[in-house]
């Protein structure tokens, strides 16, 4: 009776903690046990959430079909973000460009598999083959040598392994297709650069690059490479679950690629993951500040209208520079035309400059109030003549002003 309680006690309290781990959704989305070697084993983690999940810490665990142990066959570092509908892959020594190394050791025949957060909640949890237990109570196939199991629909998660996983394999026709990793990357390119990012965004994290798909079909960019040519080489390899939509656009920043592209000049190429060179670009030369380089029906060229994620917009500099110089042109013209009206025009016997040194002179001057004739120069300056005038009378009579009075009281006296 005891027993019965604590272990409906535990099936409770596994559904609970399952439950409010489904919030985050990241699922275990495919599983391979082994290929020629146990080193061809992966698992492979999918987020169909719509926003960027934190896994630091995160582990995948196995336990055997009859085992009582986990065992972590890895471990995610501090400061992993899987992105919105991206894929993330733990693979073991024989498995290309794995995000997290994983230790080998799943059977073939059957096992368990769980993700765990770094609460050690559980996220997820696969029973495969022979395993004794499973969600829904029934588990997945086992997949054969170079088989993999995955989830009918990515992300799907009925809490039901056997109904949500298949074989995935050629033969299967409930399979969903699964695109090949850089099968067929023709009709995708590089479409467009931001070198130089204008303040206050930085090279560091705000220069970008632009991936354009032109065909009708989507498009798995997982593995492909984007790559600087000039000075210090960067590469980024583009990850697992990466994908492109028809007519779509993909832009790489670089905070997460690290290329730096060089402000005075540098080359872009984009290649599949066998290195074989896709597209690049021509060199762009000296970066221009905040401006874009484009690709065009003419080829490329810089623009001020900068478009990530969104078609091209044509405004070279050098239209922008040449309509600026017209406009600037255009206010000169109109400017000078409204001194001249308010100028009056100068007679012709009013100065002794002759020929081209008269115009250079009044071009000089062309801000100042031009004088028309001598009466105009007299009529200025009789009024500081009289002044003048004036002011020297006032200082004589303050200095002679005793000798006038002596002078005018003898001779008043004398008269008398």
């Amino acid at each position: 009776m005891v027993l019965g309680a604590l272990f409906l006690l535990s099936f409770f309290f596994f559904s609970f903690e399952k439950a409010k781990a489904s919030f985050d959704h990241l699922v275990i989305n495919e599983i391979q046990t082994g290929g020629a070697s146990a080193s061809d084993e992966f698992v492979r983690m999918y987020n169909p959430t719509s926003g960027n999940l934190d896994i630091s810490g995160w582990k995948i665990q196995y336990k055997s079909a009859t085992g009582t142990s986990w065992y972590t066959k890895g471990t995610v570092p501090v400061g992993t973000v899987i992105s919105s509908k991206a894929f993330f892959l733990f693979g073991t020594a024989n498995i290309e460009n794995p995000d997290n190394p994983m230790n080998s050791g799943l059977s073939a025949t059957g096992g368990h598999i769980r993700l765990i957060n770094a609460n050690v909640r559980l996220i997820d949890l696969v029973g495969y083959g022979t395993a004794d237990s499973a969600e829904g109570g029934s588990p997945a196939p086992a997949p054969k040598a170079n088989q993999s199991i995955k989830r009918r629909i990515d992300g799907d998660d009925t809490e039901n392994n056997a109904s949500d996983f298949i074989i995935n394999s050629p033969e299967n026709s409930n399979a969903i297709p699964i695109i090949q990793e850089n099968a067929d990357l023709g009709g995708v390119y590089l479409n467009e650069l931001m070198p130089d990012p204008a303040t206050p965004k930085t090279d560091l994290n705000d220069e970008w690059i632009e991936l354009f798909n032109s065909n009708n079909h989507s498009v798995d960019l997982s593995g492909a490479i984007l790559r600087d040519t000039v000075g210090t080489v960067h590469e980024f390899i583009i990850p697992k679950g990466t994908e492109v939509g028809p007519g779509g656009y993909a832009v790489f920043y670089s905070s997460a690629t690290d290329i730096s592209l060089n402000n005075d000049g540098d080359m872009i190429e984009f290649l599949d993951k066998s290195r074989n060179i896709i597209d690049k670009t021509p060199n762009y030369g000296k970066a221009k500040t905040g401006l874009s380089y484009a690709l065009f029906e003419e080829g490329w060229d810089w623009t001020r209208n900068p478009s990530p994620m969104a078609e091209n917009s044509f405004l070279s500099a050098e239209e922008e520079t040449t309509k600026a110089s017209k406009e600037k042109k255009s206010a000169e013209k109109a400017e000078k035309k409204t001194i001249s009206k308010k100028t009056v025009k100068p007679s012709k016997t009013s100065t002794g400059v002759k020929g081209s040194q008269k115009g250079k002179d009044s071009a000089q001057n062309e801000n100042l109030p031009l004088i028309s004739n001598s009466s105009n120069l007299l009529s200025k300056n009789l009024g500081f003549f009289l002044i003048f005038i004036g002011a020297i009378l006032g200082i004589n009579y303050l200095i002679f002003r005793e000798k006038i009075y002596e002078f005018y009281h003898k001779k008043l006296g004398r008269n008398n």
